[in-house]
């Protein structure tokens, strides 16, 4: 006599294969439909969810796997949990309706990953499955509206290896509320105005411990580089002495000392000639002051924070020199105003400003 287990062998032998086929039809629907969707840039969420659940289903019926085709088992192996695939919507719709920046790119990025869940294995690379994992994670764990944006700004980065990445969106969670909403200001503003953002996250960088200064890092890295000269232009332009200097020393706090700069790949503003001559300049600040308080030397003064970098090369030891002198006289009746020869500095009308209207003494060539 046939026991109970054998009998319902025989059955599932008997009408596997008929439910095998109606199921796989079912899901190939849902998969041609979501993928029709995806591409016209219809609603995809319902498909979503009934593919998820219709596939689910399968999953937990392993008796019905032979009479599958391979590659539907195969899809089985990373099959999205039901809350995967709400996060992920969740996740889209945000990024879509985001005042901040183009995040069409975390868009993309959902739907291959959806695709690639539900759909057709192989259509994202390893390091996009690993990203938006972690930031599925990062999801469920933070429900405010500054660490999300800050999410998805870090998963657009492309710049920005996956790795960092990942790091940054698991520390997300971990991160003071203040230090967050500084964050998400900073990268709010900064498509609007990348300039003021690059000081102000090598500011908020300096106040905080050293491994989240590793995981931002490269975000800061990337906007100065995007700005290049720009960023010195605006800093001497619209800091003042005391400002710019320690805007500097930030960079060197938050990069370190030796940078390693290269000509073409290297932020301008992480220069090391820029830095050592802004080391040397602590000690004139006081002078640089009283000229920064002259209204007509703003010419000078940027001339004299950047060492005289300029279309005609450096002037650091003349500007040295020169500032040197007029911290000795510091105090002194000026004496009589004597027109200087600068041709050989080949700095024109800034530098004779700086030695002649704002010096007042009577000084030579050869004091230079």
């Amino acid at each position: 006599m046939a026991t109970a287990d054998t009998r319902l062998d025989s059955l599932r032998i008997a009408i596997g294969h008929d439910i095998a086929s109606f199921v796989r039809g079912t899901l190939e629907e849902l998969q041609r439909r979501l993928l029709s969707q995806l591409r016209s840039g219809q609603p995809s969420s319902d498909t979503e969810t009934r593919l998820q659940a219709c596939g689910d289903g399968l999953r937990n019926t392993p008796w019905l796997w032979p009479s599958l085709d391979d590659a539907l088992v195969d899809l089985f192996k990373d099959w999205p949990l039901p809350e995967d695939v709400v996060s992920l919507q969740s996740i889209r719709d945000f990024a879509k309706t985001s005042s901040t920046g183009n995040m069409l790119d975390v868009v993309k990025k959902v739907d291959d990953y959806l695709v690639n869940c539900l759909a057709k294995r192989g259509t994202i690379n390893t390091g996009t499955r690993i990203l938006v994992k972690a930031l599925i994670k990062l999801w469920t764990q933070a429900l405010d509206s500054d660490r999300r944006l800050l999410a998805l700004s870090v998963v657009q980065g492309r710049v920005i290896t996956t790795n960092f990445r990942c790091r940054c969106l698991d520390q997300l969670p971990l991160l003071p509320d203040g230090f967050v909403h500084s964050l998400r200001n900073i990268i709010q503003n900064h498509d609007e105005a990348p300039e003021p953002a690059c000081v102000d996250l090598a500011t908020l960088l300096t106040t905080t411990e050293l491994s989240v200064v590793t995981c931002w890092r490269p975000v800061l890295n990337r906007m100065l580089k995007n700005q290049g000269e720009k960023l010195i232009d605006y800093a001497l332009s619209n800091l003042k002495a005391n400002e710019w200097l320690q805007f500097l020393l930030d960079l060197r706090q938050i990069f370190g000392e030796e940078v390693n700069w290269d000509a073409t790949t290297s932020a301008p503003i992480l220069k090391p000639q820029l830095h050592r001559w802004a080391n040397n300049l602590d000690g004139y600040l006081p002078i640089i002051s009283q000229l920064e308080d002259d209204a007509r030397c703003g010419p000078t003064v940027q001339c004299i924070l950047a060492g005289g970098d300029g279309l005609h090369g450096l002037l650091e030891d003349t500007l040295e020199r020169v500032l040197l002198l007029m911290l000795n006289m510091e105090g002194k009746q000026p004496l009589s105003v004597s027109t200087l020869d600068v041709d050989d500095y080949k700095f024109g009308n800034i530098l004779q400003k700086f030695y002649v209207v704002y010096i007042k003494i009577e000084i030579t060539t050869d004091i230079l």
